[in-house]
């Protein structure tokens, strides 16, 4: 027959610090270009990593990067519409560095937009 179980005993000192591991991956990729853009084709503000934007038409603006990526099927591009009436906005890229948007009024109908534009490099 055995015997009861003791009082627990002290608690040992604490160990030494493991190695820190390698930094993980970033959460997000790396934003190349951010502007506002005016309905009238100008800037708001100081844009990053945008050259040029100019109004083509009616809800047409050409928005060009100072540098664009090497691969611009690679591009991540996000657009906002501004204000509380709400509207629609699209984009396409035409040629390397050159981001061709087009914004419309809540019907679908073009119409001049202010609007946000960011540009992510997915490489």
């Amino acid at each position: 027959m055995a015997g009861a179980t003791g009082a627990t005993g002290a608690t040992g000192a604490t160990g030494a610090t493991g190695v820190t591991g390698a930094t993980g991956p970033s959460s997000s990729p790396p934003l190349i270009a951010a502007a506002v853009v005016n309905s009238n084709g100008t800037f708001i503000g100081n844009p990053r990593g945008f050259s040029a934007v100019s109004q083509v038409g009616t809800g047409q603006y050409n928005v060009t990067l100072t540098t664009p990526p090497g691969d611009t099927n690679q591009n991540l591009v996000e657009l906002t519409v501004a204000g509380f009436v709400g509207g629609q906005i699209s984009w396409l890229i035409t040629f390397p560095g050159t981001i061709n948007v087009f914004t419309f009024d809540a019907a679908g109908v073009a119409a001049n937009k202010i609007f946000s534009i960011l540009v992510y490099d997915m490489t």
